[in-house]
């Protein structure tokens, strides 16, 4: 992604990335920004900001007007007040006309976790909003065509502010349904999540045996974040040096019998469980059950929607519940 983002967004196209709550979208975005950092890049955090367009369009302004100053080394010329948006947009135009002069790459807006912009359309209290956002992104994508001076990337949970069109009856339709190229962050594979540890332990000169590297695989199922919470107890936060496969199982085995008290309980409950949709909550008892084949026609969506987010993944046998702690606190809210 680090490698096709860049190209994607220099080319006046747009582009999201989708994925569960802390699996790194947010780091992606920030490794995205030092590559583009010859560009002039709006960055703002969606939970950071009430849903007002003039003030989000003001906010834009101000910082693409800083990276002007900043790619330029020196100050651009004032302009008067804006309070209307049309007078935002006059000025954002005003300014690309002004780095034109030095360059001809677009701008670029990132806002990291969209969703706090685009809530659910179901409810009637996201319509304020949802009226906000359509009147913000109207204008920017009117930016982006009119003028090919802007492009817009963005994070989020779940594709819906690229699939939803209709929002409400009153509020009308996204204007950016179908714009952004989707990206999905799953979960690592074997290898790196093997590389990711044995390079934060080398910080601390920790070693890990390779059966315990695989231990920690098998129980995250390459779930970043987890996999750096068992490790970091395994090695009591860096006081052992040499980890082994059963330091790894010891802490592995305290987690499965103690979720409801354990930080990696807690994300499962509040952070994935608490999120997914209800098709997609009966998916996942259904592959825990271990019951064998696939859910029914109906639940095809979900299945695809689990796979994106690297909650289950297809083997030779079947499906399977990515990670044997997260099947384990499926199987056990099962029987509670």
């Amino acid at each position: 992604m680090l490698d096709q983002l860049p190209a994607i967004l220099r080319q006046g196209q747009h582009a999201a990335v989708f994925g569960l709550r802390k699996v790194g979208k947010s780091s992606l975005l920030s490794q995205l920004r030092l590559r583009m950092i010859d560009v002039p890049v709006a960055f703002l955090d969606g939970e950071g900001y009430q849903m007002v367009h003039t003030d989000l369009l003001r906010e834009i302004l101000v910082r693409l007007r800083a990276e002007v100053e900043r790619l330029q080394g020196s100050r651009v010329p004032a302009a008067p007040p804006a309070e209307s948006a049309n007078e935002l947009r006059t000025q954002l135009a005003g300014l690309h006309e002004h780095w034109k002069r030095k360059s001809n790459e677009r701008f670029v807006l990132m806002v990291d976790e969209v969703e706090c912009w685009f809530p659910d359309r179901r409810d009637s209290a996201s319509e304020p909003a949802l009226r906000e956002f359509v009147a913000l992104f109207r204008i920017l994508r009117a930016l982006a065509q009119e003028r090919g001076m802007l492009s817009v990337f963005v994070t989020g949970y779940r594709p819906n502010v690229n699939r939803h069109n209709r929002l409400t009856s009153t509020v009308g339709e996204n204007p950016m349904h179908l714009s952004f190229q989707e990206n999905f962050l799953g979960f690592l594979d074997q290898s790196d999540t093997r590389q990711m540890i044995r390079d934060i332990g080398g910080w601390k000169e920790i070693t890990w045996a390779e059966d315990a590297l695989g231990e920690i695989y098998r129980a995250c199922g390459g779930h970043p974040m987890l996999a750096r919470f068992i490790a970091s107890e395994a090695c009591g936060q860096g006081s052992r040096k040499e980890v082994t496969v059963q330091d790894v199982t010891a802490v592995i085995e305290g987690i499965r019998g103690n979720f409801r008290k354990h930080r990696i309980g807690a994300y499962y409950e509040e952070s994935v469980w608490a999120t997914l949709l209800e098709d997609e909550r009966e998916v996942l008892q259904w592959v825990a059950s271990e019951t064998g084949g696939e859910p029914g026609k109906a639940l095809e969506d979900a299945l695809v929607n689990l796979e994106h987010f690297g909650l289950i993944r297809r083997e030779s046998s079947g499906l399977a519940v990515n990670g044997q702690l997260f099947l384990a606190w499926l199987q056990g809210r099962g029987k509670a």
